[in-house]
Parts: C-alpha cells; structure tokens; sequence
C-alpha cells in the first residue's frame, strides 16, 4: 500500500508545485516520493501502475481547468500524459535492478528524455509541466535560468529528489544529494549576483483585454462585438502616455479584422496615430470555407501596417484537427470545423526603443519557439 501512497503523494506535490497554488520549491522533492515508491516493488506492473498513478493526479490535477470546455478536451490528454508517467516509471524501475548509480542516472536522464519527447510529439508536443518552470519560478533561482533554461532546472530538481531518495536508503551515499544541492546554491547565488539587466529604454506598454460577450458559447455579431470592446478600452488611454498597445488573442475576427476591412483599419490607425504607439493587433481571418490564419498585425504612430506574425504552431483539435478523416466521427470536434494555416518563420518588429517578436497563445510554452524569435533579433 504505501508505495502507492507515495505515488500519490508525489503526483499532489507535483501539482502544487504549478499554478494556481504554484509552490515551485517543492519541484526539488515533489518526484522524491514516486522515485522512492519504484524502490520499493519488484513488479514492473507495479511500476507501471504507480506511474499511472502519479501522473494522472499530477496531469489531471495541473489541468483540470481545460474541463471550462469539456471532458473530451481534458481526459484524452490526462490520459496520453498518464501513459508517457507510466513509461517513464517502468524504465526507472528496471534500472532500479542493477547498480544504484545506473539508476541515479535513469531517473535523472530519463525525466530529461521524458519531457524533450512529450513536447515534440504527437502532433507537435505538448511541454506544459516541465519542472524547469516551476524549479527556476521561486524567485532567487530564475537568474540563473539565464545559463541552463528550464530544462537545466529539470535535470537539477530530479537529481536533488533522485539524490534524497537514495540517502534515506543509506546515508553513506550522501555524495548523491549533496552534489547536486551545491551545485543549485552556487548557480543560485550566482544568478542573484549576475542577474540578467536591461540597459535599454523604457517601453510602457497597455495590454488590452475585451473579453467575450458569450464565453464558450457562439453568439450573434461575436466578432463584432470583441473587437468593438477592445476598442473602447483602447481609446480611454491618454495620448502620449504609452509605446505599444497589446490586444489580446482573437480580438479581431473576419470581417472585423485590420487587413480585409478597410474601415477597422481606418479605426485602428488613427488610434495609433491618436496615442503615437504601436499598436500589436492580434486576430483572426477567414482563408476561404475550410481554412483561417491567426496573426499580429503591427501598426505603427503613423498609422500604417509595418507587417504581421502568422502563428505557427495551431493548438490540436482546437485550431486544426490532426488526422481528420479519422476523428471526424467525434462529435465534439464539430466545433473545430476549420483548420489554422500555419505561419513559416519568426517575425521581428522595428518599434520604440528596440525590436520585438512576437509568439501567440499556446506557442508561449515552447521554448523553441520564443527562441527562434529572440535569435531572429528580437529583445
């Protein structure tokens, strides 16, 4: 029994490590308790089920909130996120059988390996609970993210936990947990004393957030209705008292959208020209019956369009529909009935004070997308 009461254990902690409670110091000991459940049986079933286990009240937990727009939205991808926790434990325990430093390593190594390949695959990865994120979020730690990035903080976190777990065996393998420990004070330390500074000008910037008439739920003139609320809000800023005007996802759609309506782009430049900002548009157009682009569109204090950003990365079954002849049996994907064209290439934009790249929505939690912006030339 009480393996699985660590399995569990370790699949609470794991979520409270992320918001909303967002606790990110317990990212160093919150695989601890799986990690000492797996030393503990001598069936790799067992194994496989503490990982399901853990993982779904880790994954089902950190996502509830996707239930806002359907079980059938939130349970298939618990439950991928379940099988991959599962494979994950399976593969530690069985390392488990031979020498504790082998294990060490698999457990350390293979939690890398497990969140590379679930941000890749299937259909583009979804990286949504690294433990980078949490372990470099708990304030003196994330200035040394600047050097090892959330996956460094991954390997270190697990080796910490991995390290504790194999000194409540024996203390006399203290070397497993004090070493890494040191190594996250000194990159601590260092990361406060070199912290990463900006010595360029200030940007101030609105963020601009309508909001939906009719959440969840169609409703007549929708699009009209968004894009007329992100206007209002916009126009009661002062003139001259901010550089850039960020509207949120979706605040445009056809036909109220800047590039195919002659009169939202009218608006839309003289509010720029009204605030002598940047304004960084960001919505929907219908391509043709089947087919839609989500993008930025940048204007500039004179008014004119300077170019936009095509997202590249669409969010599956609710952008696109991977494989559609083969869910299409799925009621629920009736709500998604067109698919995203993807954008090609980062953009970077010439605005006040320095360059700016852009990502939209879900591509923010790909690093590989933020950093292909900032090695664009964007800051």
């Amino acid at each position: 029994m009480w393996p699985y009461v660590g399995a569990l254990v370790g699949g609470l902690l794991m979520w409270a490590a992320f918001p909303p409670v967002g606790l990110g110091v317990l990212a160093f000991v919150a695989p601890a308790p799986l990690l000492w459940a797996l030393r503990q049986v001598e069936h790799g079933g067992t194994a496989i089920r503490l990982g399901t286990v853990f993982g779904f009240v880790w994954f089902g937990g950190m996502l509830w909130w996707m239930r806002i727009v359907g079980t059938v939205a939130w349970l298939p991808l618990v439950l991928w996120m379940t099988v991959l926790a599962a494979g994950y434990a399976f593969a530690v325990w069985t390392a488990g059988q031979g020498a504790i430093w082998r294990w060490y390593l698999v457990a350390v190594g293979g939690w890398a390996l497990w969140e590379f390949l679930r941000a890749r695959a299937p259909f583009n990865g979804f990286p949504w609970g690294t433990l980078g994120y949490a372990a470099a979020d708990t304030g003196p730690t994330i200035g040394a993210a600047q050097w090892i990035g959330a996956t460094g903080w991954s390997v270190l976190a697990v080796a910490v936990a991995a390290g504790l777990v194999i000194v409540v065996e024996n203390a006399r393998n203290w070397r497993y947990l004090v070493d890494p420990v040191v190594i996250v004070m000194l990159l601590t330390i260092a990361g406060g004393l070199l912290a990463a500074d900006s010595d360029g000008e200030l940007i101030r910037v609105a963020v601009i957030q309508g909001n939906s008439p009719c959440p969840r739920v169609h409703c007549q003139n929708e699009n009209q209705r968004i894009y007329e609320s992100h206007l209002e809000l916009t126009r009661t800023l002062r003139p001259d008292t901010v550089d850039l005007v960020v509207w949120a996802e979706n605040a445009t759609g056809t036909p109220f959208e800047p590039v195919g309506n002659d009169a939202v782009r009218e608006e839309l430049a003289l509010e720029a020209v009204r605030l002598d900002a940047h304004l960084l548009i960001s919505g929907t157009r219908s391509i043709g019956t089947d087919e839609f682009e989500n993008a930025n569109v940048l204007f500039t204090p004179d008014g004119l369009i300077a170019g936009e950003y095509l997202k590249r990365h669409p969010v599956p079954f609710g952008e696109y529909v991977p494989l559609r002849p083969l869910f299409g049996f799925i009621p629920a994907l009736d709500a998604v009935p067109r698919d995203m064209i993807r954008g090609t290439e980062p953009v970077v934009f010439r605005i006040k004070g320095g360059s700016l790249g852009s990502v939209i929505s879900f591509e923010g939690a790909f690093s590989r997308h933020v950093r292909s912006q900032a090695a664009a030339g964007s800051e």
